[in-house]
């Protein structure tokens, strides 16, 4: 089944102008509106000004404008913590607000 929809964009007046999207979300969301719908974009933590619009933020994305947990283990790194994998915690002893190896 093909729908015909006349292409007006009304995007920019959903979507807010501080966050940069792909061409393919404007779409999108020009299509949600000439259905009926009520499309809005939803808040996400990122830091925008490093997006290039590339359209891979499903995959991850290569320029870090979208947060992910690496943020949290950076963090951690900087404050001295050491990061191991292909390893299970049975349990975490803290000491005040640090977590110790025992």
């Amino acid at each position: 089944m093909r729908l015909a929809i006349e292409r007006k964009s009304v995007s920019a007046s959903v979507i807010s102008s501080d966050i940069a999207v792909a061409a393919t979300t404007e779409r999108l969301f020009d299509v949600c509106v000439a259905l009926g719908l009520d499309p809005q974009a939803l808040p996400k933590l990122g830091d925008y000004a490093r997006c290039r619009r590339c359209g891979r933020c499903v995959l991850g994305c290569p320029n870090g404008a979208k947060w992910d947990a690496r943020r949290f283990l950076d963090d951690a790194v900087g404050r001295g913590a050491r990061v191991e994998t292909g390893c299970t915690v049975d349990s975490l002893v803290l000491r005040g607000d640090r977590a110790i190896r025992r």
